[in-house]
């Protein structure tokens, strides 16, 4: 019989951990309670965006959420998260998962992402968002468009 080492177990233990966390720190931060998702990032935490668009690049956290605050102030609630697949493997946790809300305006922000969320030390290191980013910025090009004609 093998025997089970205590590392590989606490391994396990420690990705299962990983999962947990990025998903409570994900629906925390789509419901907008930010102090709650802010206590699971380590203090030098980066959130980074594919594409060509001009929210795409990597950003400080303090950054990122001043930017997302500022295009989901108008929704007619908080945006609603699901998540379709949660896979990890060491300080590494991968989610699709689909966010989806309603503006004010009428307008309707539905993405499928995947995010690749790295962990150090039980904390959240650094986000890398794919998304589509055509309907992010014909989303919000709209909204600045009606800004400025208003």
């Amino acid at each position: 019989m093998k025997k089970r080492s205590h590392r590989s177990g606490s391994r396990k233990l420690g990705i299962e951990q990983n999962k947990t966390a990025a998903v409570e720190f994900l629906t925390a931060f789509t419901e907008g309670r930010g102090r709650e998702a802010v206590r699971l990032l380590d203090d030098d935490a980066t959130w980074w965006i594919n594409g060509t668009m001009r929210f795409s690049g990597t950003y400080r956290i303090a950054q990122f959420l001043d930017i997302v605050h500022g295009l989901f102030e108008a929704t007619e609630g908080p945006v609603h998260t699901t998540f379709d697949a949660v896979v990890a493997e060491k300080n590494f946790v991968s989610i699709e998962a689909r966010d989806r809300v309603r503006f004010t305006d009428g307008r309707i922000y539905d993405n499928r992402i995947h995010y690749l969320i790295a962990f150090k030390s039980g904390k959240i290191a650094s986000i890398r968002e794919y998304l589509d980013t055509e309907h992010v910025a014909r989303l919000f090009d709209k909204r600045e468009e009606r800004n400025s004609a208003a």
